[in-house]
């Protein structure tokens, strides 16, 4: 199963931001953006891009050189808040979607 910071970063960032994500996640405490450049493969730029992306987006936080996710509850809340049920059940169906690419 896909992580529900990792689902966001793919439905509205694409696979490139879940990939980043993804490996954010295996370090709850927060990370630096070499870390993440060093597991993901992506060069340091490009990996400091995504990690400005991911905050503005309200997946994390990134205060250089150190990103850490949002927690899941928080984003859960935040879905929980969208006012119609029917938007609320289409992003949550569009959640479920694999984000392609990036292994569970």
């Amino acid at each position: 199963m896909v992580e529900l910071p990792v689902a966001l970063a793919s439905l509205l960032l694409g696979d490139e931001h879940a990939l980043v994500m993804q490996a954010a996640v295996q370090y709850p405490g927060g990370c630096s953006v070499s870390e993440l450049a060093a597991v993901t493969g992506l060069e340091l730029p490009r990996a400091t891009f995504i990690l400005w992306d991911l905050a503005n987006c309200g997946l994390g936080k990134y205060s250089p050189p150190i990103f850490a996710e949002t927690d899941t509850r928080t984003l859960e809340e935040a879905i929980e808040g969208i006012p119609s049920a029917e938007e609320r059940r289409r992003f949550n169906c569009a959640l479920q979607r694999p984000a392609a690419g990036v292994p569970a």
